[in-house]
């Protein structure tokens, strides 16, 4: 999310769009200083501050960084509070538009596009499996749906399809989750894989590392194994992408995998689990540019890598997942997200006819609102305040009253097993 975000904001410029990037800071976990000195913009950017941990706090922020310009199309990013800032402006009688995107394809994930849908004007997903289901579920019409694959750069050289010679090198690249990402099957993979020559890189990070580790250090010791932590884009692409034979993806659901497009693209062969969405996404290729295992099956998923020392089948994938289609490639999302903006701005706002109410959270003080701030500035300076357990409790990425699959009690501002990581 974070470097779609920055795509966004660097390609929508280049377009002739003036665009400011709006960061979210917390007591803990949001620190808009720690973003930038990672992901650099090349925009103008504000800061909103929720140190109270109040809702009314988040929305009036956002709302008064609205107010400064005139005419605005906004897209959250993992911010849950500003569909609602959004919301509260149009009826206040602002010109204002909301477009949200959907990055994942978990409950909680869709559940808060379709909360937003009433006052959405334009909704994209990243995946066509996202796109099918708030056809399905949001209450927005067919023409204000959009899928927009995140599109990845070319490579700086262009990169020869992969030979049969040398051991097989592979990688994983992304958060090492479980059970979303099902990254524990890289253990019994590796151990699969022992009796051939095979090198797997694990690009990446997150609170299975240290499990990863513990179990794969005899192979690390030996070579066979190396852990790389987080890269940035460049070095992902010149020390990974250009040197390895395949990518594993082990997820059992996914809405669009964004490294295994990257790796594609500099001729990188996907060995992937038939996740959910998969079949939806018109870049999957089974046996012509990318194999195929069931999910959690890791003996069908070494056998797919096996077959990868056959240099004929390993030239003729990679050539194949070399060729991606224009809508996966950065120019066709700058300009569809440029397409979006252009049109949301010519219509009419969508928006629900309601008070222009901003909502509050849940307690006791909550019919006086300025009486509740008082008192919880008084006991965050004082250290009465219990911190955060987690990102979502400073700053919701969703508030889904029930999962529109029929799953009721989805609230909470946490993330879920199935989705990314909110309040970024």
């Amino acid at each position: 999310m974070e470097h779609w975000l920055v795509a966004l904001a660097h390609a929508l410029p280049q377009l002739g769009n003036v665009v400011r990037v709006i960061l979210v800071e917390g007591p803990r976990f949001h620190r808009p200083s720690r973003f930038l000195e990672r992901h650099p913009l090349n925009v103008p950017t504000a800061v909103v501050r929720g140190s109270l941990g109040l809702r009314e706090e988040r929305v009036s922020g956002l709302l008064a960084v609205f107010r400064e310009s005139p005419r605005a199309v906004v897209i959250p990013v993992g911010v849950a509070d500003a569909a609602d800032a959004v919301g509260v402006g149009k009826r206040m009688g602002l010109d204002l538009r909301l477009v949200t995107c959907l990055h994942g394809i978990g409950p909680i994930a869709i559940a808060e596009i379709v909360r937003c849908a009433r006052d959405t004007d334009i909704a994209v997903s990243v995946s066509r499996h996202g796109a099918n289901a708030l056809l399905a579920e949001a209450d927005l019409p067919p023409s204000c749906v959009r899928h927009i694959p995140f599109g990845v750069e070319d490579p700086a050289t262009a990169t020869p399809p992969r030979q049969g010679e040398g051991p097989l090198r592979a990688a994983y690249v992304g958060r090492l989750d479980q059970p979303e990402k099902r990254v524990r099957d890289l253990i019994a993979i590796v151990a699969l894989m022992k009796v051939h020559p095979f090198v797997l890189d694990i690009v990446g990070d997150g609170p299975e590392r240290s499990v990863l580790e513990q179990a794969l250090r005899d192979e690390v010791a030996a070579g066979r194994v190396r852990f790389h932590g987080y890269l940035a884009a460049k070095p992902l692409r010149s020390d990974i992408y250009a040197r390895i034979d395949a990518l594993i993806v082990l997820s059992p659901a996914e809405g669009g995998p964004n490294a295994a497009w990257e790796a594609m693209a500099q001729g990188v062969i996907p060995v992937t689990s038939d996740f959910l969405g998969r079949s939806e996404e018109p870049i999957w290729r089974p046996e012509s540019n990318c194999l195929v295992f069931p999910v959690g099956d890791v003996a069908q998923a070494a056998a797919q890598l096996t077959r990868l020392r056959d240099g004929e089948l390993r030239l003729r994938l990679s050539a194949a997942a070399s060729e991606l289609p224009p809508m996966y490639r950065r120019e066709s999302f700058a300009r569809a997200w440029q397409e979006v903006v252009v049109e949301v701005d010519q219509v009419p706002s969508r928006y629900a006819r309601l008070p222009a109410r901003i909502p509050t959270s849940p307690g006791r003080l909550a019919g006086v609102p300025r009486l509740r701030s008082a008192l919880r500035r008084v006991q965050r300076l004082a250290g009465l305040l219990p911190a955060p357990l987690d990102a979502g409790g400073e700053w919701p990425g969703a508030y889904p009253d029930r999962d529109p699959r029929g799953v009721p009690s989805l609230r909470r501002s946490a993330h879920s097993g199935l989705d990314p990581p909110f309040g970024r």
